[in-house]
């Protein structure tokens, strides 16, 4: 059996998969269970929707998140519960005590919460550091003491490479243990390794469970793992004997920008299978701008589609990260984030790509625009400290809009305003 998997783990029993994959029909991601050596796989009931299923420790019960919660389902039968708020929720794990440590969350700035797996209020137990230029905390898994939990520190700002780690966290202290870089999730595997992952190749090293450290050399065992860069996930599994489970190849990751009208009816497609994030469609709904990001180099750059005219181009060509474009209000210009410098500053440039672009903000703390204000005088933007700043046009004069610790959502949908909206496939 052969499925496109967009996540995967592997229930206590070492036999069971939970896949997240969806129905061509649907075009909507659902849990399916997959019992290793079966010709087929079953979907679970009421899971539309979900992403980063795991497993409660006795195999019975499946968490995942979906429709800004997380939720949990008995597999043996009952309707779906849902366990606490999770807008956009990145990976749980569950202990033998019913405590579960998730991420409940995409926003810059947030870390790890705990909850109980009967439900309540979620209480926070890391925040990423911005001396390391962290700016998430995601992908959690209990080691077998059911107290640590590895997890990833990632920074989304296009130097993931200087960034990004595999942390050791506790639920009796603050204690945190650099373990070793890494681009994406990483897993415990009995009786003493660590699998992770740098760029496409997936590694596996001895590891001290005392010492929570790394031993010897890493071996390689797959050198084309399936990673999403917009979200810092590697596509595998493992069991405690030892059986690897891997998405490989780059199709997966690919999706598609689809127009659909107020009544949720489509009504078509937008480019070419990509890797796409952050569709944002022009006030005039003439054009729709996204950044895409090459797989082979992980450039990502910005693009805009011209719906009447069924064309395209590519509006940035700098290496490394071009991100989030915002429109302003007659459609001629378009700001968005570049880690041109040491840092990711604000940049502006023409919609019809005649002129160079031009920096807007920079100093050393990153920026990432968030709207234009309806009479184009104001670009809004989130700091790399969790305020909102916004800057002045034409002086480009920036002032506090909002001191705290506001965090923006990764945008990857925008929705439209007179013709219906735009979702990824």
């Amino acid at each position: 059996m052969a499925l496109p998997a967009h996540d995967i783990a592997f229930s206590p029993n070492r036999r069971t998969l939970a896949m997240i994959t969806n129905q061509e029909s649907a075009r909507k991601n659902a849990v399916w269970i997959y019992e290793v050596g079966s010709q087929s796989a079953r979907i679970l009931s009421d899971s539309e929707g979900a992403s980063y299923p795991f497993w409660s420790p006795d195999g019975k019960t499946l968490a995942f998140f979906a429709d800004g919660k997380l939720k949990k389902l008995d597999l043996s039968g009952g309707p779906v519960q849902i366990i606490c708020d999770a807008p956009s929720g990145r990976g749980g794990t569950w202990n033998k005590d019913g405590v579960i440590v998730f991420a409940p969350d995409a926003t810059l700035g947030n870390g790890l919460y705990q909850v109980s797996a009967s439900g309540g209020t979620p209480k926070q137990i890391s925040r990423p550091d911005p001396g390391r230029r962290e700016q998430s905390h995601r992908y959690p898994m209990f080691l077998p003491d059911g107290s640590h939990y590895l997890y990833l520190a990632a920074n989304f700002s296009g130097r993931r490479e200087e960034v990004d780690a595999i942390f050791v966290g506790s639920l009796d202290s603050d204690e945190k243990h650099f373990v070793t870089a890494a681009t994406a999730n990483a897993t415990y595997a009995a009786p003493g390794y660590l699998v992770f992952c740098r760029g496409k190749t997936l590694l596996a090293q001895r590891f001290d469970l005392k010492r929570f450290a790394l031993i010897g050399e890493p071996a390689t065992i797959l050198t084309e793992i399936q990673q999403l860069p917009q979200t810092g996930r590697a596509i595998f599994a493992v069991s405690d004997d030892g059986l690897l489970v891997a998405q490989t190849g780059s199709q997966v990751a690919l999706s598609q920008p689809l127009w659909f009208d107020r009544k949720g009816n489509e009504l078509g497609a937008i480019g070419r299978p990509d890797v796409y994030g952050n569709v944002s469609l022009a006030p005039n709904g003439k054009s729709v701008a996204v950044n895409e990001t090459d797989p082979s180099s992980l450039n990502t750059d910005l693009w805009i589609y011209e719906l009447q005219r069924d064309s395209s181009k590519r509006l940035t060509f700098s290496p490394g990260f071009n991100v989030m474009p915002i429109w302003n209000p007659d459609a001629s210009r378009l700001t968005f984030a570049s880690n041109r410098q040491l840092s990711v500053d604000l940049f502006i440039k023409n919609s019809d790509g005649a002129q160079e672009e031009q920096s807007l903000v920079r100093d050393e703390i990153d920026k990432f625009p968030y709207d234009w204000s309806r009479d184009g005088r104001y670009i809004l933007y989130l700091s790399g400290n969790g305020s909102l700043q916004y800057v002045t046009l034409p002086e480009r004069k920036t002032s506090l809009f909002f001191e705290g610790t506001f965090c923006c959502p990764e945008r990857t949908i925008l929705a439209g305003r007179k013709m219906g909206g735009l979702r990824l496939k």
